[in-house]
């Protein structure tokens, strides 16, 4: 809403007719030529503005629509014929004619697009610098995970557009990974920041990119009684009810609260309306549902705040990631639900104040007044204004066949990227603001003391003034509400308040940063302590137990990655390394192909999957202690990893070689070589020893269920001994 005059709000307030508006026009071309455009080179109806903050028929969260300006310079006399307009910068103001002075307003900023020379005029059609966001998301230097403010910066430095807010809903909530579709645009990125917070997003007079919502508290300042229609019903049927109390107690019957006058700043009253179009039944929004979207897909994760019944949807953010829905939709809901209006569209008489994304009491011919949010609103100079109210019927919203969606208008790529830096940006918005300034009303405030205290204002009054400077003995601020509070400034011992500071190098003994610091595109570190450096070169200690370095993740113990571990454990170290069967990162997964490998203190081992789900392990010790029988110097053994389930083991030590076979987790058999030429070959039932056959030096011995027999050779006199209750031959017993 751009502020203008009490007289300025009473002319349009009370006129019948078109108020006396006229207009003008700074045009800047690329070669630096400024040309001062008046009324007088201005066709009839020759100037128009497009402004929105939502689609056609739908009420939009997180819009970020192209304005459009056109203007058609009267060409007759060949003044305008020598010019080239390519990529000129307009800057309109409308203006109205009081009763000793001329009111200026900017319009905005507006980039040409494209201009034509037909039958004696010139036609130069602009669009907003929010036409400089449809480059690709592609360029932008960003890591992530990224805050939503800091995201948005990177976004706009990288497009040359100047953030008028440093403030917004959710402007820290933590965006954790980068859109996979390398098509989207930074316009696009933009819109879903502002999504995010329950905003749209546009550019304001200055051509400064903000993110806003429908200022609908400036109707809850106020008690709203509605006196309904002359029905048919006895009584009437229709409006509220008011009890006026008895005079008995004149403290009694309902007290009424019209809000103050100050409240009308905050909204427009539309009367003198043509054409109108307005909805049966107010729009009540009942609740916000957002739905979490996925890696490769729509993850599924949905969440209503509210209550079924005017439903806004948001279903096609990307930044809007796992686990993240019901958070997103609660500071929503909390920002939205509840907003009431009537949807319409209409003519009214001309007043250029009007902006989209402002609110306004609509009055109609038969004194109804509606509460109305202003979504689009298309401006002709000297014409009626068309002034759209825009959303999906309460009836269509709650059948289910449309909800609204977040869509982004369709337009041309026409305005080239350019690279720049923060400072150089800052520059030149201040060279365009000084080249394009207005003038200021000055106020001075005679002091008892005989001092004073000056003021310099944007409106006739101070009373009246949004934009306010005050200077005095204690220094010099700024304000942007009407001197209620002051923003920035410098006091008279040295402290200076400032929104942003753009410089070119700064001596400072200490520097406090409480949300970010950031230096270039590949420098940050953020109120976290989170450093991002696209190059660091460190002399001294390191200490870290978390974070990364590389493909490697630290942890208090170790570095670890998807193929290597590096580990302490207090006890012993270890190197592990493994792959995985087509890239699965995980080695319980039984799959063939997974094996690993790792080095622990005194112990190297190899682990590897085949098929059918078995695994093999090899490992080698350092020393066999002897404690035990199942210590080897290397040891191999076999699973079925299905049931866990230990199939064999090969065991080679200082006493020998033992290999042992498995049947549901008993052992069945058993064979073994000593180093002294021992042989031992066993079998077992059920875990218990049933038969073996033993070798020995010149002895074998075999039992069997506990009946033993034994050979012993003698080589000194070449006889064989046999031990043994009894011997059958051929069938014959001995």
């Amino acid at each position: 809403m751009i502020n203008v005059s009490n007289e300025w709000k009473s002319i349009v307030a009370d006129s019948d007719i078109a108020p006396d508006f006229t207009a003008k026009e700074t045009i800047v071309l690329l070669d630096g030529t400024v040309l001062e455009v008046t009324e007088a080179d201005i066709v009839t109806n020759g100037v128009k503005c497009e402004d929105a903050v939502s689609g056609s028929n739908t009420l939009q969260i997180g819009s970020a629509v192209v304005g459009e300006h056109t203007v058609i310079l009267n060409n007759i006399e060949g003044k305008f014929s020598n010019y080239d307009f390519t990529g000129a910068v307009s800057r309109p103001y409308s203006g109205l004619r009081l009763s000793s002075i001329t009111e200026w307003i900017k319009k905005g900023v507006y980039n040409a697009s494209e201009y034509n020379a037909v039958a004696g005029t010139v036609i130069i059609v602009s669009k907003t610098n929010m036409q400089k966001l449809e480059v690709p998301f592609l360029d932008v230097v960003a890591t992530f995970p990224i805050s939503a403010f800091n995201l948005l910066y990177a976004t706009c430095l990288h497009c040359g557009i100047t953030l008028s807010i440093l403030d917004f809903t959710n402007k820290d909530f933590m965006i954790n990974r980068r859109p996979s579709d390398e098509t989207i645009t930074c316009r696009e990125v933009v819109a879903w920041i502002a999504q995010l917070g329950g905003n749209f997003a546009r550019m304001n007079v200055d051509g400064y990119l903000e993110l806003k919502w429908y200022d609908m508290d400036a109707f809850k300042q106020e008690d709203n009684i509605n006196g309904g229609t002359f029905d048919s019903a006895t009584p009437y049927a229709t409006g509220n009810n008011v009890d006026g109390g008895n005079f008995t107690d004149y403290n009694s019957g309902d007290s009424i609260n019209g809000g103050t006058f100050l409240n009308m700043n905050r909204y427009h009253h539309i009367y003198n309306i043509e054409k109108p179009t307005i909805g049966t039944d107010d729009v009540v929004v009942t609740g916000i549902r957002v739905k979490a979207k996925g890696i490769e897909s729509d993850y599924g994760e949905t969440y209503l705040y509210g209550t079924e019944g005017y439903v806004l949807s948001i279903d096609d953010n990307p930044f809007i990631q796992e686990g993240m829905a019901q958070a997103i939709a609660t500071v929503i809901g909390l920002k939205i639900v509840g907003m009431r209006f009537r949807t319409m569209s209409l003519s009214a008489l001309e007043d250029p104040s009007r902006e989209a994304g402002d609110v306004a009491k609509v009055s109609d011919q038969d004194g109804n007044v509606y509460h109305a949010i202003l979504t689009g609103i298309s401006t002709t100079f000297g014409k009626l204004d068309t002034v759209r109210c825009e959303a999906d019927s309460p009836m269509r919203n709650s059948s289910g066949r449309s909800t609204p969606q977040t869509k982004f208008e369709s337009i041309a790529k026409e305005i080239a990227n350019q690279k720049i830096n923060a400072y150089d940006l800052a520059v030149q918005q201040l060279n365009s603001l000084m080249t394009n300034a207005m003038g200021y009303y000055p106020t001075v405030v005679k002091l008892p003391d005989g001092s004073q205290i000056d003021y310099m204002h944007d409106k006739p009054t101070l009373a009246e003034s949004v934009i306010v400077w005050k200077k005095s003995i204690d220094g010099f601020a700024t304000s942007i509400d009407g001197g209620v509070t002051w923003i920035s400034g410098q006091t008279a011992d040295g402290n200076i308040i400032a929104k942003t500071l753009a410089v070119i190098g700064i001596n400072a003994e200490w520097i406090k940063v409480l949300t970010s610091f950031t230096v270039g595109e590949l420098f940050s570190v953020n109120a976290l302590g989170k450093l991002i450096a696209s190059d660091v070169e460190l002399r001294g200690k390191i200490t870290a137990d978390s974070g990364k370095i590389g493909p490697y993740a630290i942890s208090s113990v170790g570095l670890i990655s998807k193929y290597i571990t590096i580990f302490d454990n207090g006890v012993f170290p270890l190197i592990q390394l493994d792959k995985f069967f087509e890239e699965i990162f995980s080695y319980d997964t039984k799959v063939p192909g997974a094996q690993r490998a790792k080095y622990e203190t005194g112990k190297l081992f190899l682990g590897a999957f085949t098929s059918g789900g078995i695994r093999n392990e090899i490992e080698v010790l350092a020393s066999d202690d002897g404690s035990t029988e199942e210590k080897g110097i290397v040891k191999i053994t076999k699973f079925n990893e299905s049931n866990s389930e230990l199939i064999s083991t090969v065991r080679v030590s200082d006493n020998g070689t033992i290999i042992k076979k498995y049947v549901d987790g008993v052992i069945s058999a058993e064979s073994s070589v000593s180093p002294n030429g021992g042989l031992d070959l066993k079998k077992y039932e059920y875990g218990l020893e049933k038969s073996s056959i033993s070798a020995r030096d010149n002895a074998i011995i075999m039992q069997n269920n506990g009946f033993s027999f034994g050979i012993v050779m003698d080589a000194a006199d070449g006889k064989v001994y046999m031990n043994a209750s009894g011997i059958n031959i051929n069938g014959t017993d001995f």
